[in-house]
């Protein structure tokens, strides 16, 4: 069986740094060290989700660093153009198509974010317009969670 591959925004990631052990959040990282999951993330939200914890401190930095690390998180190919203009049709707003774009190109089968305003719950972004279903997180882990009981 093919590993699933999760992509993860920016505000995935941050919350991600700030949330206990226990948390859904750390739970996909512990199985992403784990190697059960193909966990990947694009130099868009890698410079968003450093300047953002960059106002928290070199300790905070340093703990983002090291979950990716552990998480074995791989930077996808930035997106092509047509992609981010095609998907930029989908979000109505460019920061956004720029992620959706690197998801739909590493054919992420889950964008992980909790950007309520553009990509949850959008119809146009997900199958069959795109490789991948937009969800929080939590929903993934329950996805993932579900598929192991069957």
């Amino acid at each position: 069986m093919c590993k699933p591959v999760l992509f993860w925004d920016s505000a995935a990631l941050i919350r991600a740094v700030f949330k206990p052990e226990n948390d859904p959040y750390r739970q996909l990282m512990i199985w992403g060290e784990a190697g059960l999951l193909d966990m990947r993330v694009s130099r868009d939200v890698l410079r968003e989700t450093q300047h953002v914890l960059k106002r928290f401190g070199d300790d905070v930095l340093a703990d983002f660093a090291a979950i990716l690390d552990r998480a074995d998180f791989a930077v996808t190919a930035d997106p092509s153009p047509d992609t981010i203009s095609e998907c930029s049709e989908r979000t109505g707003y460019e920061p956004d198509a720029r992620i959706v774009a690197a998801a739909h190109q590493c054919r992420a089968e889950f964008l992980l974010t909790y950007d309520a305003t553009h990509l949850l719950g959008n119809p146009l972004i997900g199958p069959p317009d795109t490789n991948g279903r937009v969800v929080t997180p939590h929903e993934c882990l329950n996805i993932l969670l579900a598929r192991l009981k069957d």
